[in-house]
């Protein structure tokens, strides 16, 4: 049973759609070569022997339906599961229901995935916007100092200037009494 498969998967892999480029020269080559024309009697061996494989699955799968038809007549005991084995051994290459099953596996990592990333995203969101606030708080408080900063500013240079005045005015009284005396 391995040896077939892997004869199906290695036709598979050749049957693999390769650049225009290398497909010329690969069938100029083929068209060309001695060995190839060798090798052709070899691989239609091959082909129906996988044409003989795919008739014997078929057939198989043909007598297990036939007898599921007449299984469904009876109590259910060990023939049931070798009917479910023979089933499953005719068809090894299709399995719906366990694909299916993995499908729905899958998706339930994928939203178990989708869940985990969202809360923390959301935690990752109350941390940036909780540091956006401080912030904030930092601007409005730095904001503040720069106002009373201007306004002491402002309150010094009315100082500076009144002094200024007051000292010229003192400086006048002393010289008119000066020259008063």
């Amino acid at each position: 049973m391995t040896l077939y498969l892997s004869l199906v998967f290695a036709l598979l892999v050749v049957e693999l759609p390769f650049p225009s480029s290398w497909r010329r020269t690969a069938f100029r080559w083929i068209s060309q070569s001695t060995i190839i024309a060798q090798l052709q009697y070899a691989f239609k061996i091959l082909f129906i022997f996988v044409f003989i494989l795919f008739a014997d699955s078929l057939n198989r799968i043909w007598k297990v339906e036939q007898e599921s038809a007449h299984a469904s007549e009876h109590i259910h005991d060990v023939s049931d599961w070798i009917y479910l084995i023979s089933f499953l051994n005719s068809q090894p290459n299709v399995c719906p229901d366990l694909g299916s099953i993995d499908s729905r596996r899958e998706v339930g990592r994928d939203e178990e995935k989708t869940v985990d990333n969202e809360s923390q995203l959301k935690k990752e969101i109350e941390i940036l916007s909780s540091e956006l606030e401080e912030e904030k708080k930092k601007s409005l408080d730095f904001n503040v100092l720069k106002k009373q900063a201007s306004q002491q500013s402002d309150e010094y240079m009315r100082l500076a200037e009144r002094y200024n005045e007051l000292e010229k005015k003192v400086e006048n009284r002393i010289e008119e009494n000066k020259k008063d005396s």
